[in-house]
């Protein structure tokens, strides 16, 4: 069981957590990029704890605050101690989807080799293509391990900073992106990928190809 100050960390990142839920994020780096989807069924293995409780159930116990310690567990390889270390970072978490993060490849740690990861050089967001791809759109990824100062770079084949970090709903299905929540000053979105604009945006973006501004 879990003291107090761990519940409320969890329930303080579970409200973070719900500024990214239903929307998906595209991350540029020249003319490649990834789409990222803050799956709520992946908020529980990212606090560092477990419980008896099914993933969503967790979250959503967080999320309108009625999460007890008791449903609050730890394992030999789920601490309490690696739990103090997440949590604030997952508090955090929000800053990958705004601020300039470095994207890397083939990121190796102890027990897996992650395709892609972002990472703010504080802590490190590795991610995946989901299981279960009938449940997500497709082509997506979603987190699956949180990391503090965990080398990510150097234990990357390769790391690049994102150019830019785009935004849209899912309420609307076939919706466009519609918010730039990121874009490095210097580079010129890249063409190809306009048509996954929104039409006001994609506009913006092509009268102004270079600019620090975030539209929405």
């Amino acid at each position: 069981m879990a003291d107090n100050k761990i519940r409320e960390q969890i329930v303080k990142a579970a409200y973070q957590y719900s500024l990214l839920a239903n929307k998906i994020y595209m991350y540029v780096c020249g003319e490649q990029y990834f789409e990222l989807l803050f799956a709520v069924g992946c908020f529980r293995h990212l606090t560092g704890v477990d419980s008896s409780l099914p993933a969503e159930d967790f979250y959503k116990n967080a999320l309108n605050k009625s999460l007890t310690d008791k449903q609050i567990q730890f394992t030999p390889r789920q601490t309490m101690k690696k739990a103090k270390k997440k949590l604030p970072c997952l508090i955090r978490l929000p800053e990958l989807t705004d601020s300039t993060v470095c994207i890397v490849r083939d990121m190796e740690t102890n027990t897996l080799v992650y395709k892609l990861g972002l990472t703010n050089l504080e802590f490190t967001l590795g991610v995946a293509q989901p299981t279960f791809i009938n449940k997500f759109p497709e082509n997506v990824y979603i987190p699956r391990s949180l990391r503090v100062k965990d080398k990510a770079i150097e234990n990357s084949d390769s790391g690049e900073f994102v150019d830019f970090i785009l935004e849209k709903n899912l309420d609307n299905i076939g919706a466009k992106y519609s918010k730039i929540t990121y874009r490095d000053k210097m580079k010129k979105f890249p063409d190809v990928l306009l048509p996954m604009l929104d039409e006001n945006i994609a506009d913006k973006v092509r009268i102004d190809s270079i600019g620090e501004k975030c539209y929405s």
